[in-house]
């Protein structure tokens, strides 16, 4: 079997065609996410040659051989195999982000990178797949295949920037891939805009069995809670009421320091500190966007989500400053710590708000 591996300008990510699993090399989660780059290259066995698309569709030894670098404009989904005495790779994806104000976004630790506005894969407005940025090694590409339970995009609804819709009832997506060595924390982030519902209701879960060693992001109502697990034993830290407001986009995040402590922001600003559990390094198997590990009645969060970070480790304050500050910009979020922001509909160039 022919190998065949996209390098990506000089970021140098690898993606390995034998196993369809990305292979980072000197910078492991920047591949997918280009900044400034133009031209895709590309790497083989000797005497093999390599087929690509760029328009999404699965490419064959009729489509274009690679000859030259490949214009890249501000997203690209290439698509390649290599053949090899006639006998073809498996095809290798490669989801490309032209993004250069995600510089700042630290890529160490990882996990999960979901973007409303390039990511997503669509049978007319619903999302059977939502594909992972972050340059985890598998990728952690969040997928539902059952028509019933998938949610749907919604275009523009964010300052311009697309947005995944959960209705609250049924809809969630499974991850690939889960958190398994937790020992220096974790950190998530998500921007959301909760429905009205009452009671718990999860938006991102990470656990080995039932709410066993569970690592998860609830909301109910204006509160949020951050659940962290060390096997059975359970602790979670919760804000006070009215920390959110539903219907309106904000910004959430939570850091376990890795030192059985964990903090709460939203909007860039602290609404709770506590102590909960260290976490164990396990296999982590239910893995999911919004529905929690039972998928039991109440189980659904309902809302919009317009992206989604997920660390294996806890970020240092400038790095969690980072994160919010890029999320804010690129949204236009209100936050404390300065002057609010106008919303702006860029489409119309009217002030929303």
């Amino acid at each position: 079997m022919a190998h065949v591996a996209l390098l990506v300008n000089s970021l140098r990510g690898e993606h390995d065609a034998r196993d369809g699993n990305d292979r980072p090399n000197d910078k492991p989660s920047q591949w997918r996410l280009l900044h400034g780059a133009s031209d895709c290259y590309n790497h083989w066995d000797v005497g093999a040659t390599f087929y690509y698309t760029t328009d999404g569709t699965t490419p064959s030894v009729g489509s274009t051989p690679y000859s030259s670098p490949i214009p890249l404009g501000s997203t690209a989904t290439i698509k390649a195999l290599a053949s090899l005495a006639g006998v073809p790779s498996a095809v290798t994806t490669a989801y490309i982000l032209n993004a250069p104000s995600s510089l700042p976004v630290p890529r160490s630790g990882l996990q999960l990178w979901l973007q409303g506005d390039f990511g997503p894969i669509v049978t007319g407005s619903n999302v059977t797949q939502w594909s992972d940025l972050s340059g985890a090694v598998p990728a952690n590409n969040a997928t539902q295949g059952t028509m019933a339970n998938q949610p749907t995009l919604v275009t523009g609804a964010l300052n311009g920037s697309n947005v995944v819709n959960f209705n609250g009832t049924n809809s969630y997506l499974t991850l690939a891939n889960g958190l398994n060595n937790l020992s220096t924390g974790a950190s998530i982030y998500a921007v959301i805009a909760p429905n009205t519902a009452s009671g718990a209701k999860t938006i991102y879960t990470s656990g080995a069995s039932g709410v066993t060693d569970m690592v998860s992001l609830q909301t109910n109502g204006t509160t949020a809670t951050a659940n962290f697990n060390n096997g059975a034993t359970a602790s979670n830290i919760t804000t006070a009421a009215a920390a959110l407001a539903t219907l309106k986009y904000q910004e959430i995040d939570v850091i376990h320091n890795g030192a059985a402590s964990a903090t709460m922001d939203v909007n860039a600003v602290p609404v709770k500190t506590g102590v909960v559990q260290n976490l164990n390094t396990v296999s982590r198997t239910v893995n999911r966007i919004c529905a929690n590990s039972s998928l039991a009645g109440t189980a659904y969060w309902g809302g919009k989500i317009a992206e989604i970070l997920v660390y294996s480790r806890a970020l240092t304050v400038a790095e969690n400053a980072d994160v919010s500050a890029y999320l804010a910009s690129k949204y236009q979020i209100n936050t404390n710590a300065s002057s609010p922001m106008p919303l702006i509909a860029p489409a119309t160039s009217t002030l929303l708000e």
